[in-house]
């Protein structure tokens, strides 16, 4: 049997280059995550972590949204009342701020609005004793709208509440 077997310096020089090949620095691709380049013109990368500080050269973030007060659970108690006597508007309210309460009469005659008061208050329940009358006579008997707004200190408005009043006759 015949052994073929190539020539002896053919066999160093590829004996020589495979060992080459093992002692070099492995290939580009095969090194793991490259580092990005430098940002050009001195620019950072953002960073989205929360408290992280802002990168040189960006614009001033601004501040978190404040949310606009609000009314619930608005009431006027009793709901119906004789003429002569109060009502009270209950209210709670997310934010301390002024408090306008506005009666207009819904029934004719003399449609329109009667009375509008501002009030400070605290966040929190709120009652506010209703006048029994306006320019120095009661309420008429009839139907009334009573609705309120909250402004607070940075001039934010609440949505306008409104509830329904009744002012029957006195006893005779």
């Amino acid at each position: 049997m015949l052994i073929l077997r190539p020539p002896l310096p053919i066999l160093l020089a590829a004996a020589g280059a495979a060992a080459e090949l093992a002692v070099a620095a492995p290939a580009n691709a095969t090194e793991g995550p490259a580092a990005a380049p430098p940002a050009p013109w001195n620019l950072q990368a953002p960073s989205f972590a929360p408290g992280a500080p802002a990168p040189i050269g960006s614009a001033p973030s601004k501040p978190a949204a404040k949310r606009r007060p609000a009314i619930s659970g608005a009431r006027v108690v009793p709901h119906r009342i004789r003429k002569g006597r109060r009502a009270t508007l209950r209210l709670s309210l997310s934010q301390a701020g002024t408090v306008k309460y506005t009666i207009t009469r819904l029934s004719a005659p003399h449609r329109g609005r009667v009375v509008t008061k501002r009030l400070s208050v605290a966040s929190g329940k709120v009652s506010i004793r209703l006048p029994r009358g306006a320019h120095g006579r009661s309420l008429a008997s009839g139907r009334y709208r009573v609705s309120a707004v909250v402004t607070d200190s940075s001039g934010s408005r609440s949505r306008t509440v409104g509830r329904s009043l009744i002012v029957r006759p006195a006893h005779r």
